[in-house]
């Protein structure tokens, strides 16, 4: 009896490999791909192709607008050195370890989004614990520590003459509601109280298994008051000024005909201080941070490069929930292991050098953004 081996790869249909393909997250190609030599027709090659790296870094980064698979790769395929590797597993690499934030579309760009605080390349995630007994098993530290789900970036809503804004409380409302930041209540702001308006992106960095709940009411930055000390300043929880999601893209994967879309929408609704991210979603959410005024003139906040030049970083507290099929290969099982995982996303603010490459100071007592397109 003659026996070969028979690669019964070749049979299957390109459409049906990219299905296959389509199931697995980023970890699990990868793995795939060192599996053996990238020979035509081996696992090794097909998860190595660059139409299926390009596919997976257009939908976690928004690179293109195009919804269509074949004029995503007929235009795109050969433009990943434009996005900094030769291919586009090494683009996507480069992006993903510089902490790259997605485009936002038409509707949201701005050639003056500049970004002034952006979360590192890892974050710790401590187990919280289970989430039901019968069905869960609590991960092992190392685990806990390995998972990095959570990217984050700050932006500012300009006003026209960059100072900043100020909240006259005309109808005198209880602004005490607003927040529960000590030093927030102990302020006089039965008149009014000066703030900024903080534009804070955040995304679901993983490809799958993850969701991703983003305790935004509980954002605080760190900063510098007027006479030196360092303080811990909330946002405003409640009111007109309580957080809003402004913006929010998800993807949607038609695995019957192997095609993705992208959903980008414009949002004006309240988001009750949690945002929910699943598997690559990214939301804009406008934050309002109250600020300390000094005593004197000379230490009082009157622009946005006073608040930035103050400012050190900004913490998120933030749960993700990971969850596995109980037998580790059955997707469709309907017993699931569920981990639970608290962390603490930081961003640090970039330096004052940087700010003032943004900025441009002019006679009067004046600042103007810099517009990049000046440039």
């Amino acid at each position: 009896m003659n026996c070969r081996k028979v690669n019964y790869l070749h049979a299957l249909p390109d459409d049906l490999l990219d299905l296959i393909i389509s199931f697995a997250d980023i970890p699990s190609i990868g793995a795939i791909c060192q599996t053996c030599r990238p020979n035509h027709g081996t696992l090794s090659y097909i998860a190595s192709r660059e139409k299926v790296w390009l596919g997976i870094a257009n939908l976690r980064f928004n690179l293109f607008s195009t919804k269509s698979h074949d004029k995503l790769h007929h235009k795109y395929l050969s433009n990943s050195r434009l996005y900094g590797g030769p291919t586009w597993k090494d683009a996507y690499r480069a992006m993903a370890v510089t902490c790259r934030m997605p485009k936002m579309g038409a509707n949201f760009s701005s050639k003056k989004k500049y970004i002034f605080a952006k979360s590192r390349e890892s974050t710790n995630i401590i187990e919280d614990g289970e989430n039901d007994p019968s069905t869960t098993k609590p991960a092992t530290n190392q685990l806990a520590h390995s998972v990095h789900c959570l990217a984050a970036w700050l932006m500012i809503h300009h006003t026209e003459d960059c100072r900043l804004r100020y909240f006259s409380n005309n109808s005198r409302q209880d602004l005490r509601s607003w927040s529960n930041d000590d030093d927030f209540l102990q302020q006089d702001i039965n008149t009014g109280f000066v703030y900024i308006q903080l534009q804070l992106a955040i995304q679901n960095t993983k490809s799958a298994c993850c969701t991703i709940h983003v305790n935004v009411g509980s954002a605080a930055i760190r900063m510098y008051t007027p006479m030196g000390s360092i303080m811990s300043r909330g946002i405003v929880q409640g009111g007109v000024l309580g957080p809003k999601v402004i913006h929010r893209r998800s993807h949607q994967l038609d695995r019957s005909e192997t095609t993705s879309t992208t959903r980008n929408t414009t949002l004006d609704e309240k988001c009750q201080k949690i945002v929910s991210l699943k598997p690559f979603e990214f939301a804009v959410v406008r934050i309002n941070v109250p600020l300390p005024q000094g005593m004197q003139h000379t230490d009082r906040l009157l622009f946005e490069t006073d608040f930035l030049s103050r400012a050190m970083s900004i913490s998120i507290p933030a749960t993700c929930e990971i969850t596995k099929p109980h037998n580790g290969i059955d997707l469709h099982s309907k017993r699931h292991m569920t981990h639970v995982y608290s962390t603490i996303m930081t961003a640090n603010f970039i330096s004052e050098n940087e700010i003032w490459e943004r900025y441009m100071e002019l006679p009067g007592n004046c600042l103007v953004l810099i517009d990049r397109r000046d440039g």
